[in-house]
Protein backbone atom coordinates (compact mmCIF):
# COMPACT_ATOMS: atom_id res chain seq x y z
CA UNK A 1 0.00 0.00 0.00
CA UNK A 2 2.11 2.81 0.83
CA UNK A 3 4.52 1.24 -2.34
CA UNK A 4 1.54 2.47 -4.08
CA UNK A 5 1.02 5.66 -2.47
CA UNK A 6 5.04 6.57 -3.58
CA UNK A 7 4.69 5.95 -6.77
CA UNK A 8 1.34 7.57 -7.45
CA UNK A 9 2.76 10.70 -5.47
CA UNK A 10 6.11 10.19 -7.94
CA UNK A 11 3.45 10.00 -11.11
CA UNK A 12 1.45 13.26 -9.85
CA UNK A 13 4.46 15.63 -9.56
CA UNK A 14 5.89 14.20 -12.93
CA UNK A 15 2.33 15.47 -14.23
CA UNK A 16 2.81 18.93 -11.99
CA UNK A 17 6.33 19.50 -13.28
CA UNK A 18 4.98 18.64 -17.22
CA UNK A 19 1.76 20.87 -16.77
CA UNK A 20 4.71 23.71 -15.69
CA UNK A 21 6.76 23.07 -18.62
CA UNK A 22 4.00 23.35 -20.98
CA UNK A 23 2.81 26.53 -19.44
CA UNK A 24 6.09 28.11 -19.71
CA UNK A 25 6.53 27.02 -23.07
CA UNK A 26 3.44 28.64 -23.67
CA UNK A 27 4.36 31.82 -22.08
CA UNK A 28 7.31 32.13 -24.43
CA UNK A 29 5.82 31.06 -27.27
CA UNK A 30 2.82 33.91 -26.67
CA UNK A 31 5.75 36.64 -25.99
CA UNK A 32 7.71 35.49 -29.14
CA UNK A 33 4.17 36.36 -30.77
CA UNK A 34 3.60 39.69 -29.62
CA UNK A 35 6.77 40.51 -30.42
CA UNK A 36 6.52 39.18 -33.71
CA UNK A 37 3.74 41.35 -34.55
CA UNK A 38 4.94 44.60 -32.81
CA UNK A 39 7.36 44.03 -35.52
CA UNK A 40 5.25 43.52 -38.51
CA UNK A 41 3.36 46.88 -36.80
CA UNK A 42 6.70 48.28 -37.41
CA UNK A 43 7.17 47.92 -40.25
CA UNK A 44 3.28 48.48 -41.66
CA UNK A 45 3.64 52.10 -40.13
CA UNK A 46 6.69 52.70 -42.13
CA UNK A 47 5.12 51.06 -45.46
CA UNK A 48 1.88 53.78 -44.40
CA UNK A 49 4.07 56.43 -43.88
CA UNK A 50 5.56 56.10 -47.48
CA UNK A 51 2.46 55.61 -48.89
CA UNK A 52 1.68 59.09 -47.68
CA UNK A 53 4.52 60.34 -48.62
CA UNK A 54 3.78 59.37 -52.27
CA UNK A 55 0.16 60.34 -52.38
CA UNK A 56 1.02 63.57 -51.37
CA UNK A 57 2.91 64.41 -54.67
CA UNK A 58 -0.41 63.28 -56.70
CA UNK A 59 -2.90 65.97 -57.46
CA UNK A 60 -5.89 66.57 -55.04
CA UNK A 61 -8.96 64.31 -55.77
CA UNK A 62 -11.86 62.12 -54.53
CA UNK A 63 -9.78 58.87 -55.88
CA UNK A 64 -6.56 60.10 -53.86
CA UNK A 65 -8.80 61.32 -51.03
CA UNK A 66 -10.32 57.74 -50.40
CA UNK A 67 -7.12 56.41 -50.78
CA UNK A 68 -5.59 57.93 -48.05
CA UNK A 69 -8.01 57.51 -46.05
CA UNK A 70 -8.14 53.83 -46.51
CA UNK A 71 -4.29 54.26 -45.35
CA UNK A 72 -5.08 56.41 -42.60
CA UNK A 73 -7.38 53.52 -40.77
CA UNK A 74 -4.64 51.16 -41.60
CA UNK A 75 -2.34 53.20 -39.74
CA UNK A 76 -4.37 53.88 -36.82
CA UNK A 77 -4.85 50.36 -36.16
CA UNK A 78 -1.14 50.14 -35.86
CA UNK A 79 -0.02 52.95 -34.19
CA UNK A 80 -1.97 52.17 -31.11
CA UNK A 81 0.07 48.60 -30.49
CA UNK A 82 3.39 50.50 -30.97
CA UNK A 83 2.83 53.95 -30.03
CA UNK A 84 -0.21 53.66 -27.59
CA UNK A 85 -3.46 54.58 -27.40
CA UNK A 86 -3.38 58.22 -26.59
CA UNK A 87 -0.42 59.54 -28.48
CA UNK A 88 -0.45 62.22 -30.70
CA UNK A 89 0.11 60.27 -34.06
CA UNK A 90 -2.73 58.68 -33.41
CA UNK A 91 -4.60 61.92 -32.34
CA UNK A 92 -3.37 63.60 -35.29
CA UNK A 93 -3.66 60.51 -37.60
CA UNK A 94 -7.36 60.09 -36.68
CA UNK A 95 -8.23 63.93 -37.28
CA UNK A 96 -6.53 63.55 -40.83
CA UNK A 97 -8.99 60.70 -41.07
CA UNK A 98 -11.83 62.66 -40.26
CA UNK A 99 -11.76 65.90 -42.57
CA UNK A 100 -11.24 63.18 -45.15
CA UNK A 101 -14.37 61.32 -43.97
CA UNK A 102 -16.26 64.80 -44.54
CA UNK A 103 -14.52 65.17 -47.68
CA UNK A 104 -15.46 61.72 -48.74
CA UNK A 105 -18.84 61.86 -47.35
CA UNK A 106 -18.36 58.34 -46.51
CA UNK A 107 -20.69 57.33 -43.68
CA UNK A 108 -19.56 54.02 -42.96
CA UNK A 109 -15.82 54.88 -42.70
CA UNK A 110 -16.58 57.35 -40.24
CA UNK A 111 -17.71 55.26 -37.92
CA UNK A 112 -14.36 53.31 -37.47
CA UNK A 113 -12.68 57.21 -37.16
CA UNK A 114 -15.15 58.09 -34.62
CA UNK A 115 -14.80 55.01 -32.50
CA UNK A 116 -10.91 55.67 -32.51
CA UNK A 117 -11.37 59.15 -31.41
CA UNK A 118 -14.04 58.52 -29.09
CA UNK A 119 -11.49 55.77 -27.36
CA UNK A 120 -8.79 58.08 -27.72
CA UNK A 121 -11.03 61.15 -25.50
CA UNK A 122 -11.76 58.18 -23.33
CA UNK A 123 -8.59 57.04 -22.60
CA UNK A 124 -6.91 60.46 -22.47
CA UNK A 125 -10.01 61.64 -20.18
CA UNK A 126 -10.79 64.12 -22.23
CA UNK A 127 -14.72 64.65 -20.98
CA UNK A 128 -16.13 67.26 -22.90
CA UNK A 129 -14.67 65.76 -26.33
CA UNK A 130 -15.88 62.28 -25.52
CA UNK A 131 -19.47 63.55 -24.97
CA UNK A 132 -18.67 65.95 -28.46
CA UNK A 133 -17.94 62.88 -29.83
CA UNK A 134 -20.55 60.21 -28.43
CA UNK A 135 -23.24 63.09 -29.56
CA UNK A 136 -21.79 62.44 -32.88
CA UNK A 137 -22.05 59.00 -32.76
CA UNK A 138 -25.69 58.88 -31.54
CA UNK A 139 -26.44 61.32 -34.49
CA UNK A 140 -24.79 59.29 -37.03
CA UNK A 141 -26.70 56.05 -35.29
CA UNK A 142 -29.86 57.29 -36.74
CA UNK A 143 -29.00 57.72 -40.41
CA UNK A 144 -26.58 54.48 -40.61
CA UNK A 145 -28.23 51.19 -42.19
CA UNK A 146 -25.67 48.96 -42.39
CA UNK A 147 -25.59 46.16 -39.42
CA UNK A 148 -22.15 46.38 -38.73
CA UNK A 149 -21.68 49.90 -38.51
CA UNK A 150 -24.48 49.95 -36.25
CA UNK A 151 -23.07 46.95 -33.78
CA UNK A 152 -19.84 49.16 -33.92
CA UNK A 153 -21.14 51.81 -33.00
CA UNK A 154 -23.59 50.60 -30.15
CA UNK A 155 -20.87 48.66 -28.07
CA UNK A 156 -18.65 51.53 -28.69
CA UNK A 157 -21.52 53.70 -26.90
CA UNK A 158 -22.06 51.59 -24.35
CA UNK A 159 -18.53 50.67 -23.54
CA UNK A 160 -17.79 54.36 -23.22
CA UNK A 161 -21.02 55.44 -21.32
CA UNK A 162 -19.92 52.52 -18.61
CA UNK A 163 -16.17 53.54 -18.38
CA UNK A 164 -15.19 55.08 -14.59
CA UNK A 165 -16.45 58.66 -14.30
CA UNK A 166 -19.17 57.89 -17.20
CA UNK A 167 -22.30 57.73 -15.02
CA UNK A 168 -24.25 61.18 -14.71
CA UNK A 169 -24.41 62.83 -10.98
CA UNK A 170 -27.62 61.77 -9.53
CA UNK A 171 -27.77 58.53 -10.99
CA UNK A 172 -25.64 56.82 -9.05
CA UNK A 173 -24.41 53.55 -9.33
CA UNK A 174 -25.95 50.75 -10.10
CA UNK A 175 -27.74 48.55 -7.17
CA UNK A 176 -27.39 45.17 -7.06
CA UNK A 177 -30.43 43.10 -6.72
CA UNK A 178 -30.49 39.89 -4.71
CA UNK A 179 -31.02 36.54 -7.35
CA UNK A 180 -34.09 34.68 -6.29
CA UNK A 181 -33.44 31.38 -6.09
Amino acid sequence: MAAERASWRGCWRCTLRAARTRRRQYSISNMQQKALSRHAYTEALGHGQRALDLLATLPASPARASQELALRLTLSIALVPTQGVTSEALAHNLQQALVLCETVEETTVLVPVLVGLTNLAVFSADRAAAARLMARERALLQRLHDPASLLQLHMQLGTAETMPGGLHPGRGAPQARPVPL
